[in-house]
């Protein structure tokens, strides 16, 4: 499959004043993905975003500044759901009995041919994902797509203090205000008395589209084979549209490198809240971009609201280099930050079970046989994670024409090895619930050489 993306881009400055200055620009970007013979399946046209900026030094002495910008930007489609909606990509599911002999070393199964499958008896009907040929992508795709993007605002205000120290402030606002991603149309062609089948089998089963809107999509009613075309409403469908929104303030100070140091540092308090983390969804490891388990059923999206994966309510960095000789230069680097939200995933819900084996949902069940609702990111935090770094290099000359310089830096000088993930998924292995199964790496040792000519 192929994928193209164009834009073209314009923008002017005007200087107002010795003390205003406003940018101004407009950006317009197509997107277009073609399937595996070649046919255009998803093209985005027309996807305009506005940029401003204005940057204004009260007085006009340049000791003091303060910038206003604001921008939209659109966001393509990842490569990912070419494959299933424009390759001719083979992928299937087989069950076979299972014999209970497995090798004592390594706990595999030996009942398996020299071709890589089961020997014993094989249990129901092969189920495929994909049957090696390129879909018709009509039942896949939402006709009323919208583009992705989010809009960000950013206002700073930065001060001199004497002749070498620089503080400023910042804040931050990014808002995802529309988003591709896969649902399911179960209870959407239900809801709308669909005649025909309302299973995996049917065409436009899953449908990527904005969700939270209407769905026009190619179906088939009456099981001839032939698509065609449905609207679903989003009342019917019940997805909420997707929310991600994050802020944050940046407090910053610097020290121009004067007296042989310079020194650098920031303090950032943010919070990503929404219902959806991005392209990806790393709380369950999902690298299927614009394919997780977000949407595909609106059970699962109940209680999604909530701090995302990648809030992290605090950062500290800090940066100092000193020059200890003409020839020896010392630096070490500080960050921390706090932890990230936890999750606890269940598999049922009060109104139902989602569409699929393997799914999600904000609800635990407990051993009265009741379900406790925990929504998204309720379960506490992993710990802080905080590395401290050091670097020394030495230079000296070689020859007329070169120099050389020797390097030596320690990362994570303290060895720390908090976790950074746990396991969250509550029900189907109780025993592993909130065990870590990441942490921060270990400390390393890194030595070179650099020479220059």
């Amino acid at each position: 499959f192929d994928t193209v993306s164009r834009a073209w881009y314009l923008e002017d400055t005007w200087e107002v004043s010795d003390a205003l200055t406003i940018s101004a620009g407009i950006r317009n970007e197509v997107f277009e993905n073609y399937n595996g013979v070649g046919e255009l399946f998803y093209d985005i046209e027309d996807q305009w975003a506005p940029r401003l900026a204005l940057s204004w030094t009260p007085g006009g002495t340049g000791e003091q500044r303060i910038n206003l910008n604001w921008g939209r930007y659109h966001l393509p489609l990842l490569g990912f759901p070419n494959i299933f909606l424009g390759s001719s990509y083979l992928d299937y599911l087989r069950y076979f009995v299972y014999d209970g002999n497995r090798d004592e070393r390594t706990a595999v199964p030996v009942a398996i041919g020299a071709d890589g499958i089961p020997t014993t008896q094989e249990i129901g009907t092969i189920f495929y994902w994909g049957d090696g040929s390129v879909p018709d992508t009509r039942g896949l795709l939402d006709t009323t797509l919208k583009p992705m993007y989010q809009d960000e605002w950013i206002i700073a205000y930065e001060r001199e203090l004497g002749a070498d120290w620089t503080v400023g402030v910042r804040y931050v606002n990014r808002e995802l205000k529309s988003l591709i991603e896969d649902v399911s149309t179960f209870a959407g062609l239900e809801a709308i008395g669909f005649p025909g089948a309302i299973d995996f089998s049917q065409p436009c089963a899953w449908v990527m589209t904005n969700p939270g809107t209407d769905i026009t999509t190619f179906c088939d009613s009456d099981g001839d084979g032939e698509l065609e075309e449905w609207t679903i409403p989003a009342d019917a469908l019940g997805y909420p549209k997707a929310r991600r929104e994050y802020e944050a303030i940046d407090v910053t100070f610097s020290k121009r490198f004067g007296d042989d140091w310079s020194v650098t540092g920031s303090y950032t308090w943010s919070k990503n809240k929404g219902n959806i983390e991005g392209s990806v969804k790393s709380d369950l490891g999902q690298d299927m971009a614009n394919v997780t388990q977000d949407f595909d059923s609106p059970l699962m999206m109940d209680g999604a609201y909530g701090y995302l994966p990648n809030d992290r309510r605090h950062k500290l960095r800090f940066w100092a280099m000193y020059q200890a000789t003409d020839r020896l230069m010392l630096s070490a680097r500080l960050f921390a930050q706090s932890g990230r939200p936890i999750n606890a995933f269940g598999t049922e819900h009060p109104d139902g079970l989602p569409p699929y084996e393997n799914a999600d949902t904000f609800y635990l069940l407990q051993p009265d046989g009741s379900l406790e609702f925990k929504p998204r990111g309720t379960s506490g935090r992993t710990a802080w994670v905080t590395q401290v770094d050091l670097a020394a290099i030495y230079a000296f000359s070689w020859g007329d024409r070169s120099s050389v310089e020797l390097r030596a830096e320690v990362f994570n000088l303290f060895n720390s090895d908090s976790e950074t993930e746990v396991y969250e998924r509550y029900e189907r292995r109780p025993d592993q619930f909130l065990l870590p199964n990441h942490y921060h790496q270990p400390r390393q040792l890194r030595f070179g050489i650099a020479m220059r000519f």
